[in-house]
């Protein structure tokens, strides 16, 4: 499988010299992915959409029955995110946490605090912030409690943060400061090919989520969603 590697000086475009073994091509918004300790790092390259968010939703879904329950996000070349993929990382919290805790903020040991001044923050390598998160007792399995997953995000910038906060996914997904994965080796996860029936699937349970924990995404979706509960009924 391809790898993803980083340039010295991000640039979003140039920066693609990985390439879609099943296509031969660069594709222009991605995902990749890398595992490290119970850690599973995502990094979102151009924008996440509903295109790119079936691979990540099997790709979790694979992780966390192989015991991963903490997945976070790098958005350092993430330019936005659609409402699907937004839908789906918080599918991967409900997945990841006991079904308690799905009306309440995801509590994660402090990282680096997105609330501390830019000039606070110290870029870390990716073995440093691998190691610091295992310390702070993510991927550290309890004692005697079922372990609770994990989603978190660094390197968030203010329009991703706007979007996801729009929608109330910030609730869920724990929002850190800026964390240097630069240099950590991801591999891309090719688009997957689905049927339309399971795209209208995918983007209703999506949107069913959002609804569900900020009933203000009704006013928004609630025409898509009787839409699409129509279309799969048929």
């Amino acid at each position: 499988m391809p790898t993803d590697k980083e340039p010295k000086a991000p640039v979003p475009d140039a920066a693609q010299k990985s390439k879609d073994k099943s296509t031969g091509v660069i594709p222009r918004n991605y995902v990749a992915v890398a595992r490290g300790r119970d850690l599973v790092v995502i990094r979102v390259i151009g924008r996440g959409t509903m295109l790119n968010a079936p691979a990540l939703q099997d790709f979790a879904d694979e992780q966390r029955k192989a015991g991963f329950l903490h997945f976070l996000f790098d958005f350092e070349r993430c330019l936005g995110l659609d409402s699907t993929f937004m839908g789906v990382m918080v599918g991967m919290y409900s997945a990841s946490s006991s079904e308690s805790s799905m009306n309440m903020p995801v509590a994660v040991p402090a990282f680096v605090d997105a609330d501390m001044p830019k000039t606070d923050l110290e870029p870390m390598s990716p073995e440093e912030a691998l190691a610091q998160l295992a310390q702070q007792g993510i991927g550290t399995p309890p004692k005697k409690e079922p372990q609770t997953g994990t989603v978190s995000a660094v390197n968030v910038s203010g329009e991703v943060r706007s979007l996801l906060a729009m929608l109330g996914v910030d609730k869920f997904v724990k929002l850190r400061g800026s964390c240097d994965l630069s240099k950590l080796e991801t591999t891309i996860l090719p688009e997957k090919a689905i049927s339309p029936l399971e795209r209208s699937e995918l983007i209703y349970k999506a949107h069913e989520l959002l609804v569900e924990i900020d009933q203000r995404n009704e006013a928004q979706f609630g025409e898509l969603l009787k839409s699409l509960s129509e279309e799969l009924r048929k």
